[in-house]
């Protein structure tokens, strides 16, 4: 389930089996220092770009983006150092790459 660790990004490329209407799970973690308590997620559909799901960071509430509920995928973290995301209703519309990377606050504001 786990395909490739790029730069700060980790890519889930699902040939998971799953059903339709059920949920699936993608979990992320890293083995930086608690510094990189920021996480994201993203989806990139086929032919699309990647778009960003949700911001979290060890405490809620998440910052959902537009498109994107809490109810279709739910996140959590257990730590600064991991989290998960759910698929909720799974639709053949989700299929896709989903991608987490996680981050300092000093490197967001870096790239600003």
């Amino acid at each position: 389930f786990f395909l490739a660790l790029l730069p700060k990004i980790f890519l889930f490329r699902g040939v998971t089996p799953v059903h339709f209407l059920q949920s699936t799970i993608m979990n992320c973690s890293h083995n930086k220092d608690a510094t990189y308590f920021q996480m994201y997620w993203y989806q990139q559909l086929p032919d699309q770009n990647m778009k960003l799901i949700v911001f979290t960071t060890t405490y809620p509430p998440f910052q959902y983006e537009d498109g994107f509920s809490k109810e279709k995928f739910p996140a959590d973290r257990k730590d600064a150092l991991s989290g998960s995301l759910t698929v909720k209703q799974l639709q053949p519309e989700d299929s896709g790459v989903y991608f987490c990377s996680s981050c300092t606050k000093t490197q967001l504001l870096e790239t600003q």
